[in-house]
């Protein structure tokens, strides 16, 4: 047992045993975290950290920076500003010699649909770019062959984005023209179909238990919800009923998605190809005037039929509803929504889509603000 710590340099003892030393190499058996039936609907910070995304079908289109770690790993990592969490992969914590501690963790990694990501442990690491080491980070070691990542508060220490909280008077009166276009939640014609695969079985879950000091939020936001159109009070039977998934922000806000695991193995996905950012810099040759802007709550702009929205069933402890609009945890509204997308701003010239990020260009101020 001593030479086991001095060659993997764990010192928890539970940790350490879910770790096979093969050859030269580490293989993380098992995640920490196991899923189970009675886990709570409502998780806190203390509980749930949240990522805008873990994986893609391509690693073309991540923005990469190489980042060392303990001054010896060269790693390129994604930079996130939508997560709240530093992530390493198994198969780049068993390549650092000597390797740090790992600690033992409660808290969950949860994706921007809701999923959850299964967490080893976490460890601390000096993490630097072009020679300026920041001190120690707080990395979370996950059961996953996925892109590293790099946080926002973490990528701002580093140097390696900036805010900009400036405005100036002409970007203010573009937004005062348009007020209209920067309120509410917006809504995308047509209605969207979900596909399921032959020999789907309809299931019925029960509502998951929500902690005291989290059911006056849920209620509240239940009610912003069904008063903005998102959702609508279910009391008739219906086929599906999908959990909940509850998960509340740092900034004490929450957020409220169906679990996807079941669901999820039903729906055909509509696959659509999603544009690189090799894509989109081989349109900005010549260009020098950039504006970028983000769909609010992008998905839901998507509006379910009513097939489909009964589909999207959910149960809460103050009954049953349903998504009106596609819900975060349907693996199909990405490739959905990129296309509508792309339908709705078909035709016009210098607009470069990704998603929710869109992004208007001009060699000049003058080009610009016209397409703008």
């Amino acid at each position: 047992m001593i030479r086991d710590c001095i060659v993997c340099g764990i010192r928890n003892q539970a940790i350490r045993q879910k770790l096979l030393a093969e050859g030269d190499s580490l293989t993380l058996e098992i995640p920490f975290h196991q899923e189970t039936d009675s886990v709570e609907a409502g998780m806190d910070d203390e509980d749930t950290v949240f990522l805008h995304a873990i994986e893609r079908d391509s690693g073309n289109d991540e923005a990469l920076v190489p980042l060392k770690l303990k001054n010896q790993l060269l790693v390129s990592f994604k930079i996130d500003t939508g997560a709240q969490a530093n992530v390493i992969p198994k198969n780049v914590f068993i390549k650092l010699d000597p390797k740090p501690n790992l600690l033992p963790t409660n808290q969950r990694l949860t994706s921007y649909c809701g999923a959850r990501i299964p967490v080893i442990a976490t460890c601390d690491l000096v993490c630097s770019h072009k020679q300026h080491p920041k001190g120690s980070q707080k990395f979370y070691v996950v059961d996953s062959a996925s892109t590293p990542i790099e946080e926002d508060r973490s990528s701002i220490d580093l140097n390696l984005i900036k805010l900009v909280l400036n405005i100036n008077s002409e970007q203010t009166s573009i937004v005062d023209e348009f007020k209209s276009v920067f309120e509410g939640i917006g809504r995308l014609e047509g209605k969207c179909n979900i596909h399921l695969k032959v020999g789907s079985v309809p299931t019925v879950q029960s509502a998951k238990r929500v902690r005291e000091s989290l059911k006056d939020k849920l209620q509240k936001e239940l009610s912003r919800m069904e008063k903005d159109g998102i959702i609508k009070k279910v009391t008739e039977p219906t086929e599906w009923v999908n959990s909940m998934v509850m998960i509340e922000k740092k900034n004490g806000f929450i957020r409220l998605c169906i679990d996807p695991v079941v669901l999820y193995k039903c729906i055909k996905r509509p696959y659509y190809p999603i544009p690189t950012l090799e894509d989109v810099t081989a349109k900005l040759h010549g260009a020098t005037i950039f504006s970028k802007m983000d769909a609010r709550s992008g998905y839901l702009s998507l509006v379910l039929s009513k097939t489909e929205s009964e589909m999207a069933t959910f149960s809460t402890i103050y009954g049953r509803y349903r998504f009106l609009r596609i819900p975060f945890g349907l693996f199909s509204a990405q490739d959905e929504f990129q296309r509508r997308m792309e339908e709705a701003f078909e035709g016009l010239e210098g607009v470069a889509i990704i998603i929710d990020d869109i992004l208007v260009y001009g060699s000049n101020q003058e080009e610009h603000d016209r397409r703008l």
